[in-house]
């Protein structure tokens, strides 16, 4: 129903993330208004007595708690068995929302209101288990997302937003766990590919695409894309979101902070989306707005992934060392087990510490641990440069352009690199990959 609403100009819907935080609390409706930044909310229940299941749905004003409109829906569950039931009920449920809040419908409109991705009740309930999994953004809960999504599949070969969803969780599982990028992108290329020969309009799909196009370096056309996709469903965060870290990367940050601002609009309460306003900060070498930006993620939650890491670099680079190993330390608990990044920042920090020996031993453990799983070239190649060691980094960004590491992504606008910008094999680098003439 939230994806359906979307898709209405003149409504602005809160993501499902954000809406279903709130699901069994008790919280005054006016405080759930003001977290969520909406004028209106949308109540329900569902309730089972005997044979009989009653669906009850209402329209409440935040400012004054008024209902604007209410309504239940009676039904035999012999009769909600069938899926084609539900799905009614959810089409009647949109449609009697639109009306009441007095939006005017024109038929394309009301097409992707009813419109239905797939027919099969398990499906949807796996798929949207898998958006769950897939926004705790660990390695983890990502494997577990994409065991969702092939579950959503198997059940509805013919549902694109799983195909959507699979895509997603390959290409974000690369920045999350030890994988190559070839282990996981010709999956979510073909997982893309299948979405849009089902729906060539889904935007979810042109979102992925975007993403894998960015991946391969094609910055004209993950924009299109990205373009597209917002076009398609101005109501998707994740297409703002990942439209915004594109333009990050290519240094447009004011573009970048307006995208990502557009994000967290429509999903208030994404943790991911908050962590990654910071990021954008921290790349635009606001470090102050960073940090600020940093502190309202973890005042949500103290230990979502890579958080820490992130506070810890932005401690780094106002010079507050003590600071920046303590965060990375959180982040190693965190994370409950060995993570590159973590190390990696630990590496930096030592060398920033004076304590050189300690950090060519973090150095050579993953240098040793890199021989049998996949460890991103560029953060070896960071942690080479901050040693002085800049033949070896050298090489090691040269394996991770050859490999398309996504964390070579970050080589125009990291601070990390600054040391070693100057030097031509960088500005040839960063003309081999386009970001430079």
């Amino acid at each position: 129903m939230i994806n359906a609403l979307t898709h209405v100009e003149g409504l602005r819907v809160v993501a499902r993330t954000s809406a279903f935080s709130f699901r069994g609390k008790v919280i005054d409706i006016r405080e759930i208004g003001k977290m969520l930044n909406v004028k209106t909310l949308l109540e329900g229940s569902v309730r089972k007595a005997g044979n009989q299941i009653r669906i009850a749905a209402q329209l409440v004003n935040v400012a004054d708690g008024y209902h604007l409109w209410s309504e239940r829906y009676d039904r035999d569950i012999g009769q909600l068995c069938c899926p084609e039931d539900i799905f009614a009920i959810q089409d009647e449920i949109s449609l009697a929302i639109v009306d009441n809040l007095k939006v005017k419908l024109f038929g394309e409109e009301k097409e992707k209101l009813i419109k239905r991705h797939t027919e099969d009740i398990d499906a949807y309930s796996l798929y949207l288990k898998g958006r769950y999994f897939w926004n705790k953004r660990t390695e983890e809960s990502l494997k577990k997302s994409i065991e969702c999504f092939e579950g959503a599949i198997k059940r509805d070969p013919g549902y694109a937003l799983a195909y959507a969803g699979l895509a997603d969780s390959y290409i974000t599982l690369r920045d999350y766990a030890s994988v190559s990028p070839k282990e996981v992108y010709p999956k979510a290329k073909e997982a893309v590919r299948k979405a849009l020969e089902i729906d060539s309009t889904l935007a979810e799909a042109h979102t992925s695409l975007a993403q894998l196009r960015f991946r391969e370096w094609d910055w004209e056309g993950a924009e299109k894309e990205s373009q597209i996709a917002i076009q398609l469903n101005p109501g998707y965060a994740t297409a703002h979101h990942w439209y915004a870290l594109q333009l990050m990367y290519l240094a447009r940050f004011d573009e970048a902070i307006a995208e990502m601002k557009r994000a967290q609009e429509l999903d208030p309460l994404s943790l991911v989306i908050s962590r990654n306003v910071a990021v954008v900060f921290f790349f635009a070498r606001d470090y102050d707005k960073a940090l600020e930006e940093l502190k309202k993620t973890l005042e949500m939650d103290p230990s979502f992934s890579a958080t820490h890491t992130w506070l810890a670099q932005i401690y780094l680079q106002k010079g507050m060392y003590e600071e920046a190993l303590r965060d990375i330390e959180k982040e190693s608990v965190a994370s409950g087990g060995w993570d590159p990044f973590v190390e990696a920042g630990k590496g930096i920090t030592y060398v920033k510490m004076g304590k050189r020996n300690r950090a060519q031993k973090v150095l050579d453990g993953l240098l040793e641990r890199a021989k049998k799983v996949y460890i991103s070239p560029i953060l070896l190649a960071e942690l080479h440069f901050s040693l002085g060691q800049n033949d070896q980094g050298f090489k090691w960004l040269d394996k991770g352009y050859e490999e398309r590491d996504s964390t070579l992504l970050e080589i125009k606008v990291d601070p990390g690199f600054d040391n070693v910008r100057s030097d031509p094999r960088f500005k040839i680098l960063l003309e081999k990959m386009g970001l430079e003439k």
